[in-house]
């Protein structure tokens, strides 16, 4: 059964908060986000509103807080259109558990093929799922449909493992 794109929550806990804070750069909802890193003497916050950017910390599968960029609702946009540098954006931070449509990256070869089962990590450079590289990441996702050959970035209906 097809797990419906229109929104990037597909189960998530009641008690799970949705945070805002200013996006940079152009996501698209359903990317990985890290907080931006401040610079010494200067705060990631504009206002009182968290810098988020696309990507995780340090390197592909690493761990570190992330959350996930949902769609622009409150404005009428889809999860196909992109966030706006500078802009307010909503996220959740994924529970174990908790299923999302999340962006998967192209892969080379059969790594553009995702099974039910698949263990992914987040590629740290644009905050995309990928294929696991053998070793076990330290933050978890696992995909809960199938999605092959794909050409583009696509959402993939991954649940939380830790």
């Amino acid at each position: 059964m097809a797990i419906t794109k229109t929104k990037i929550e597909v189960t998530v806990n009641a008690y799970n908060p949705r945070w805002g804070g200013q996006v940079s750069g152009t996501p698209l909802p359903g990317t990985l986000i890290s907080l931006l890193a401040a610079t010494l003497g200067a705060s990631n916050f504009k206002g009182n509103l968290p810098q988020v950017v696309e990507a995780s910390v340090g390197a592909d599968g690493a761990y570190g807080w992330n959350g996930i960029l949902l769609d622009d609702a409150p404005q009428g946009f889809l999860p196909g259109t992109a966030y706006v540098s500078g802009v307010q954006c909503f996220w959740r931070t994924p529970l174990p558990g908790e299923i999302y449509n999340v962006r998967v990256g192209e892969g080379a070869g059969t790594s553009n093929s995702f099974n039910i089962g698949d263990l992914l990590m987040i590629d740290s450079n644009n905050g995309f799922l990928i294929a696991n590289s053998g070793t076990v990441p330290q933050v978890a996702w696992m995909a809960y449909e199938p999605l092959t050959q794909i050409v583009a970035d696509s959402l993939l209906a991954c649940i939380r493992l830790a």
